[in-house]
């Protein structure tokens, strides 16, 4: 997503841009506490709704959240989509509004006994 879109302003004044070495991650019950804080050069911080909530209110801006789906199965592959969302206050409540994703695809490898990383398909609105 970064090489994608990472380049690109925001679309509007009202929201900051996507800094992808520094990301928030919305934690709820798809995200166990076990996850990276780190990986690859990057930082993530995990944020719970109230916690995204005060955090737009302290910024005044909207900014960006991933949000991991739950995997699904898909034949022999496994696939879990991560999106990125704008959080925003909506009527005085935590909203969140869809920018892009992407489809990350795992395929179970039976000689190692753990799940290797097939293919990415990227989308966006």
């Amino acid at each position: 997503m970064e090489r994608r879109w990472g380049n690109l302003p925001p679309p509007n004044q009202s929201q900051t841009p996507t800094d992808y070495k520094h990301l928030f991650v919305y934690k709820d019950e798809s995200v166990p506490a076990d996850y990276p804080d780190t990986s690859g050069g990057r930082r993530y911080e995990y944020l719970a709704q109230a916690q995204l909530l005060a955090r737009r209110r302290n910024v005044r801006k909207d900014c960006s959240v991933l949000i991991v789906r739950p995997a699904i199965v898909e034949g022999p592959r496994i696939k879990v989509v991560v999106a990125v969302d704008w959080v925003s206050i909506v009527k005085g409540h935590l909203g969140l509004g869809m920018s892009d994703w992407a489809a990350v695809f795992f395929r179970f490898d039976s000689q190692n006994g753990e799940f290797r990383f097939d293919q990415v398909q990227l989308g966006g609105i």
